[in-house]
């Protein structure tokens, strides 16, 4: 029923102009019909006029002016309310359709050869006045007569049109109706299909352009664009979320910083390829920037020494960057070091802050190629700033949830190391000491290979917390465990194992090797200057060492450890600062007890 309402309105609305098209048309009528009226009287008056003199000069034989005059065809007025008539001194000698007496007219006689407007009963008439010697010419119309001339011509117009427009209304409601039939098919199609896809998103399924197909023929140029726009939104929202969702599953899975953002990588990688990508994480204690992880295909590689967190306005404004090639100089020197030897041309630079809790823990750089993100979005239905901002948003979100899971890497990484590291010197503790050293020597027995273990003790050092306290004592610990660190390789293990002694953990060494880098650790505690660390008249710090060596001196740690420490024993008791091995035993077999 609603369907018929906007041909009703079209047909009210016709009938509207035509009213007032017969107004305007009646006014332009009405002085039309006057003036060919009055054209019309003109010329007949004067013609009687001349018949009348005709007359007079040559009269003709038993034939009066009357009879003269009807004889005369082509000048008898056909219009009923048109009037003419002649008189002799008052005598009438010719009255042809005349509606009114005579006497009515007379006292309106003008002596004047112009047309007047009289009214008589009510009626307006135009009329005009002639007289030829004896005879006096009067004729007329009146102007009801004009106005039906013009009502009747009206009236069969508007039938006609009337005719017309009901014609032209029924066809249009067909032809409208059958055109919008199919379309409208189609749209039940398309929301069937668009609820098909809703139900494919909440299952996390891919979507196809394919399936949203429609017959763009039965649509007009507008839907069509609109119908592409949408579907186009519902496409990329669709593989974006399944995107999305995969990378949320899986990234919190990982527990290696570089893992993550090489997941960060990959899933962005799936919705636009990526050019480049550098991830740089701040070191809060150094206050300097640390490359997490980089990949570039334009050979990029970016130098994190030369910036600093306050040179970057990213980090500092909490904003994303866009940079493209317009852009001469950047807002991060990160970005500057890419245009100072790279062409942006053709291209989109983005500079990402890493958010964590509230907290800003590092930056992210991005290049694509300007024409892969206008084909992901799609130009024609966005503008490439509206683009930019959507892709801002998504790239915001992403790194946000990588930066968050490498934040709480970083705390288990710091709970780990609270867990198995000694708090005063920051070396590894007894647990993990011994932990390790089962380990290491079940793979030393695998491999056939042999270890040594250094027990290290400060000579004297209760003496001397009891003479310069407790606060210096601890200053001491943290040097010397900073030069046992110093003084071995990056495979070898050490630690403190409790109070002023500490342990070394050799792997793959034997006694001759083991000797040399106790002797070595040794002299550099003997050395050490600590003017150097702001502590002042403090007396030189020697240390005694006991080796034992696996398996020379026993398979299982606590033969090993019991070994070491007879020989550190045995140096204490020869003088100190000093080197023992210990002595040989016979052997046992391995113990994977742990115990502190």
């Amino acid at each position: 029923m609603k369907s018929i309402y906007p041909t009703l309105y079209s047909l009210i609305i016709s009938f509207i102009v035509l009213i007032i098209s017969n107004i305007i048309a009646f006014i332009l009528l009405q002085e039309y019909f006057i003036n060919e009226s009055k054209n019309h009287l003109n010329k007949n008056l004067y013609h009687y006029m001349n018949l009348i003199q005709i007359y007079h000069e040559n009269p003709i034989k038993n034939q009066n002016l009357t009879d003269f005059l009807n004889n005369q065809n082509n000048i008898i007025f056909n219009n009923e309310y048109e009037f003419l008539f002649i008189q002799k001194k008052s005598v009438p000698v010719f009255l042809l359709n005349l509606p009114l007496k005579i006497e009515f007219f007379q006292n309106y006689l003008k002596q004047a050869p112009t047309i007047q407007v009289i009214t008589i009963n009510k009626k307006k008439f135009y009329i005009k006045y002639l007289y030829y010697k004896e005879y006096e010419i009067l004729g007329g119309f009146e102007v009801s007569s004009i106005n039906s001339k013009i009502i009747s011509l009206l009236s069969s117009i508007n039938i006609l049109i009337f005719i017309l427009i009901l014609l032209i209304t029924i066809m249009t409601y067909y032809i409208s109706k059958y055109q919008l039939e199919i379309p409208f098919k189609n749209l039940f199609i398309i929301d069937e299909k668009i609820k098909q896809i809703l139900i494919k998103l909440i299952h996390r399924q891919k979507i196809n352009k394919e399936e949203l197909t429609i017959e763009e023929k039965k649509f007009p140029p507008l839907i069509q664009h609109m119908l592409k726009r949408y579907i186009n939104i519902l496409v990329i929202f669709s593989n974006t979320a399944n995107i999305f969702t995969r990378y949320t599953n899986e990234i919190f899975s990982y527990n290696q910083k570089e893992d993550v953002y090489k997941k960060l990588h990959f899933s962005l990688n799936e919705l636009i390829p990526i050019l480049h990508i550098s991830i740089l994480e701040l070191n809060f204690s150094t206050n300097r920037f640390e490359k997490i992880y980089e990949y570039s295909e334009l050979n990029i590689h970016i130098n994190n020494e030369q910036c600093l967190p306050e040179q970057c306005i990213a980090y500092r404004t909490n904003q994303i960057q866009v940079l493209t090639e317009n852009h001469k100089e950047a807002h991060c020197c990160f970005s500057n070091q890419i245009l100072f030897n790279h062409s942006l041309k053709n291209k989109i630079l983005f500079v990402i802050p890493i958010l964590s809790i509230s907290k800003i823990t590092g930056i992210g750089l991005l290049i694509f190629n300007k024409d892969d993100i206008i084909n992901l979005y799609s130009e024609q239905f966005l503008t490439f700033e509206q683009i930019t901002e959507i892709l801002k948003n998504h790239l915001q979100i992403y790194f946000n949830i990588a930066g968050i899971i490498s934040h709480n890497i970083s705390i288990l990484e710091s709970y780990k190391t609270m867990a198995i590291t000694d708090p005063l010197t920051n070396l590894y503790n007894r647990r993990y000491i011994i932990e390790t050293l089962n380990t290491l020597l079940y793979i030393s027995e695998r491999n056939k290979g042999e270890l040594a273990i250094l027990m290290i003790d400060i000579d004297n050092f209760k003496n001397f917390n009891d003479e310069y306290g407790h606060q210096i004592g601890d200053e001491v610990l943290k040097i010397v465990a900073k030069v046992l660190k110093q003084s071995i390789r990056k495979s070898d293990i050490v630690g403190r194992f409790g109070g002023e002694e500490f342990i070394i953990i050799l792997p793959n060494t034997n006694q001759k090797y083991a000797f040399k880098v106790a002797e070595k650790v040794r002299k550099n505690i003997e050395n050490i200057h600590y003017k150097n660390f702001g502590l002042e008249n403090i007396p030189k710090i020697t240390i005694s060492i006991g080796i034992s060596i696996f398996p020379l001196h026993g398979y299982s740690y606590d033969h090993l450890l019991r070994k070491a420490d007879e020989a550190l024993y045995q140096a204490k008791k020869s003088g100190k600062n000093r080197t023992m091995v210990a002595l040989t035993s016979p052997s046992m077999s391995i113990s994977t007890n742990i115990s502190d």
